[in-house]
């Protein structure tokens, strides 16, 4: 698991896991958009169109 508060850190810190292949770019995807969805159903982002 990459955590970070930064995303001058984070962001680098994931490309290059993608880059060496220890994580997918597909499971990246899937979990942003869990991420999102899940802030939308919250109400915490403005109701967007996730199909």
């Amino acid at each position: 698991m990459l955590l970070s508060n930064d995303i001058s850190v984070g962001v680098p810190l994931i490309m290059q896991a993608v880059n060496k292949q220890q994580i997918k770019e597909t499971q990246i995807n899937a979990s942003v958009y869990r991420i999102l969805k899940l802030k939308r159903d919250l109400g915490i982002l403005n109701k967007m169109d996730f199909r």
